[in-house]
């Protein structure tokens, strides 16, 4: 039976899904300059009763500190891109503002939405980057000479396919597989505790952050099951022989990964 979500849930999940958007989708992110504005203004207004006398006090503080940061910039090296400037603050902002109205649920929240992000990549990353069906898609990116698409970059706005750089790596709805892998393993860390109740989820996930190749994101993963197991297996039999087989499995797939010796060397 699915669960029937409230009001605030449903809620919560769009302002998560608004937030990882705009975090690096490439079709919607670098669109419009002036979308996060346009947004950020209209959540305002949506939840307007929940935003507290802190949360403008906090806005005040943030803004004025990159204001003086960047007014620094323009008297030291005496340039400043104003537009680059006012984007920057929009995003504080804008991520300020999700974070402050999904509060303490905003963890597990993060959690689902990626589970179904990751469901999503992988299977368009079985179909477009490992069976090439053709799919019909947006291209993003460069042009070349008289104007023409490269035809490298495509994007499904759930799912991005970068043909010649990764074209057997998985992106996600981001600009490029190494995002998608820090989006993964940030969502892991968050909700270490939520493992062992979600295992399918947590699994689907898992696979996604595989299918990125990402180094730094592999490396990243191995440190956090380390800490699983030394903060939350409680059987320290188990800690003792399953951190040292994880160290050695670590170490066996260096040697026989070639991606991986390639880029740590």
């Amino acid at each position: 039976m699915i669960k029937k979500l409230d009001k605030n849930a449903i809620s919560d999940y769009l302002l998560v899904v608004l937030l990882l958007v705009f975090s690096g989708n490439p079709i919607i992110r670098f669109t419009d300059k002036f979308v996060l504005m346009y947004l950020s203004v209209l959540i305002l207004i949506v939840k307007r009763s929940q935003f507290k006398v802190d949360f403008f006090v906090r806005c005040f503080v943030i803004t004025s500190a990159l204001l003086v940061l960047f007014i620094s910039q323009m008297i030291t090296l005496n340039f400043v891109s104003w537009l680059g400037a006012f984007r920057y603050i929009a995003t504080f902002l804008f991520g300020g503002m999700i974070f402050y109205l999904v509060s303490d649920r905003l963890a597990f929240r993060f959690f689902v939405v990626l589970y179904y992000l990751s469901l999503i990549s992988i299977v368009f990353f079985v179909l477009i980057n490992l069976l090439h069906v053709p799919i019909p898609s947006l291209e993003w990116g460069t042009y070349g000479e008289g104007g023409v698409h490269s035809g490298n970059k495509n994007s499904w706005i759930i799912y991005t396919y970068v043909k010649r750089v990764h074209a057997y790596r998985n992106c996600g709805m981001f600009w490029e597989p190494g995002a998608f892998a820090g989006i993964l393993v940030l969502c892991l860390a968050l909700n270490a505790r939520h493992w062992k109740k979600h295992k399918f989820k947590l699994s689907v996930i898992v696979i996604a952050l595989l299918t990125t190749q990402s180094t730094a994101g592999y490396l990243v993963f191995f440190m956090i099951i380390s800490y699983y197991f030394i903060f939350f297996v409680k059987i320290h039999i188990a800690k003792f022989i399953l951190i040292p087989t994880f160290l050695l499995a670590m170490a066996v797939t260096y040697q026989n990964v070639d991606f991986l010796k390639e880029k740590i060397n």
